[in-house]
């Protein structure tokens, strides 16, 4: 299995940003996609020493408390990202007015907490859309109760919107900079 986090060289600075940037990953249970999403992109900025990029992840329907499921953290575990300390946080309004970007892995999530807190409308989006071989579209769809080969599939897709997205992120970094 090939080791995502071995994906590119490093970058060689530190940098300290003006302004900090936040973002939130949400699905449902916040057992499976959302905190993979939250781990890679966590592992990358630590991989850069980047500083200045509050990151978290919640569900739209988890209770709280709950652990990763067994396929989640077994595939995880294949692609270099421990997740067993992992525990689930439930979507709030409170939480959502915390975070300035909020990246969703389906329509249903924007829907709910577009009903939950309208004033973030403008802050949520598809994590999918960043994936440039989106198959389902915008949407990344749950792995749920699935087999290992649905984790690994999702998985893939999810590091691959989140690596777009880091480069991004890298991007306005180096633009602040400059500025």
């Amino acid at each position: 299995m090939m080791n995502f986090l071995m994906f590119e060289h490093p970058v060689h600075f530190r940098y300290i940003p003006l302004m900090a940037i936040s973002l939130l990953f949400v699905c449902s249970g916040n057992q499976c996609r959302s905190p993979f999403a939250e781990a890679i992109l966590l592992h990358l900025i630590k991989r850069d020493g980047i500083t200045g990029i509050n990151v978290k992840s919640a569900g739209t329907v988890a209770l709280g408390g709950e652990k990763v499921t067994e396929p989640t953290l077994k595939v995880a575990s294949d692609m270099g990202i421990d997740l067993s300390g992992h525990q689930a946080w439930r979507v709030t309004a409170e939480l959502l007015m915390e975070y300035d970007r909020i990246l969703v892995m389906e329509r249903i999530h924007r829907d709910m907490i577009l009903k939950l807190c309208p004033v973030v409308d403008g802050r949520v989006s598809l994590l999918g859309a960043l994936a440039p071989t989106a198959l389902d579209g915008d949407e990344i769809p749950d792995p749920g109760f699935k087999d290992l080969h649905a984790h690994r599939t999702c998985f893939s897709r999810i590091f691959e919107a989140v690596y777009v997205l880091y480069k991004g992120l890298l991007k306005e970094i180096s633009a602040e900079k400059t500025t």
